[in-house]
């Protein structure tokens, strides 16, 4: 068997580097270490991969030593424990065993999650009824800024800037050009206005974001209502919207669809439990 520098052959055997294209993976019973003599092979080594949080494999590639030893240390301190059988004394008997349960209920569950079938026609009407939710749209934007309540000599209060932004609101909406407006405001000398940069932005469920009210409800060309931020009223006017096509968002619809199901067929097994609590002090 041939034996390579073991950080280098990890790097390539295991993903956390690209090889140049004419080097080929190293075979399975390629050595890459020896532990009290015994020889670690690639394919030993993707074995003790597969069980190591994801922190140890991340060091991996620059401390392949350091590694090796936590995965030997360990697997040498259990079997001195299995000896000494501190499985079989409780408490530890009991954790041991709830801790395999838990393991093997997050299987099950996961098995479960997605082997949930979700038709194409559910998919589709899914998405016909929600359209809202997978609209996207170019936004603009422009803001008033307001200081404290008595004004501070360079921003307005905050109930002057409500009303400067409602009755530039009033233009646009009358037809006035909203870049026109911007440039005309941007040199006031009290609150003056700032246009924002161009957003493109998706569809959102979250109706009490001003923004995915705006591109979900309004028109290209249309303007929205002020709204209050942090310091600020700003304006929003669609400038582009078009719904995502149904294959451009189908995989996030069969999970969300997936998701749904299953905590419904969770829920039924909750609800199969008979827990009756008697006494408990």
């Amino acid at each position: 068997m041939r034996r390579y520098l073991p950080g280098l052959v990890l790097c390539f055997a295991f993903g956390w580097a690209q090889p140049p294209a004419a080097l080929a993976e190293p075979p399975d019973d390629t050595v890459i270490a020896r532990v009290e003599g015994r020889a670690i092979t690639v394919a030993e080594m993707r074995r003790i991969l597969i069980a190591l949080p994801a922190p140890v494999r991340q060091t991996l590639q620059n401390q392949p030593k350091s590694v090796l030893e936590y995965v030997f240390l360990t697997r040498l301190l259990a079997r001195q424990a299995e000896e000494a059988k501190l499985d079989q004394e409780s408490p530890a008997k009991e954790q041991l065993q709830f801790q395999r349960d838990q393991f093997l209920a997050q299987l099950a569950s996961l098995r479960q999650k997605h082997s949930i079938p979700v038709s194409l026609e559910d998919q589709r009407k899914h998405y016909e009824a929600n359209l809202n939710r997978y609209v996207s749209a170019k936004l603009r934007s422009l803001s008033i800024p307001f200081g404290p309540k008595s004004g501070d000599g360079k921003l307005l209060a905050e109930p002057q800037a409500k009303g400067k932004v409602e009755q530039l609101v009033g233009e646009l909406r009358a037809g006035a050009d909203f870049h026109q407006v911007a440039l005309k405001h941007a040199a006031d000398a009290v609150s003056p206005v700032k246009e924002g940069a161009f957003e493109v932005l998706g569809g959102s469920e979250n109706t009490a974001d001003p923004r995915s009210s705006a591109f979900t409800r309004l028109k290209p060309g249309e303007v929205s209502d002020p709204f209050r931020e942090e310091g600020s009223f700003t304006v929003f006017q669609v400038v582009e919207r078009q719904v995502q096509p149904f294959e451009a968002v189908q995989e996030g619809i069969l999970l969300e669809l997936q998701n749904a199901r299953f905590r419904e067929w969770f829920t039924g097994l909750q609800n199969r439990l008979d827990i009756q609590v008697e006494a408990y002090k």
